[in-house]
């Protein structure tokens, strides 16, 4: 295949040397995209039962819609853009359905993954912390330091 052919498949992606770091919002989870009478298409805030038990174990102190949906917006996570792109040394595939090196491309997935683990293994009182490169943004200051060390 030509570099130009497995640029064309991975067209809206990115490669890690485009930059080092990834942020996201978990919020990106809780929304469904809905269509109206119009066909028109509407993103909402709506959780799955599952997306709700997993924001609970946050320990939130409100439970009203409008805080929930502020909460989990506002909780951002980062990672090196290098521990997410798709490699065999960390596990990461591609989901690209004409991608012929689906475990070694080298490109960030569309829709990276926070792994929290099985969260029904844990016990209520503790709350669930990526399991993969992800850091809370709370975390960030050691984050860049430990990413001025690695570039």
């Amino acid at each position: 295949m030509s570099l130009q052919n497995h640029f064309l498949i991975h067209s809206d992606q990115y490669r890690p040397s485009n930059f080092n770091v990834v942020t996201t919002s978990i919020g990106n989870a809780f929304y469904q995209t809905l269509e109206d009478e119009n066909g028109n298409l509407m993103y909402k805030f709506e959780p799955t039962k599952e997306g709700r038990q997993f924001i609970k174990r946050l320990k939130l102190s409100s439970i009203n819609e409008a805080f929930l949906q502020g909460f989990v917006y506002n909780k951002v996570y980062l990672v090196y853009s290098l521990d997410i792109a798709v490699s065999d040394e960390n596990g990461v595939a591609c989901t690209r359905q004409a991608c012929l090196d689906k475990h070694n491309c080298g490109f960030i997935p569309n829709y990276p993954i926070i792994n929290f683990g099985n969260i029904e293994e844990l016990s209520p009182e503790t709350i669930s912390s990526p399991q993969n490169a992800w850091v809370e943004i709370e975390k960030s200051l050691q984050f860049f330091e430990e990413l001025l060390e690695r570039i």
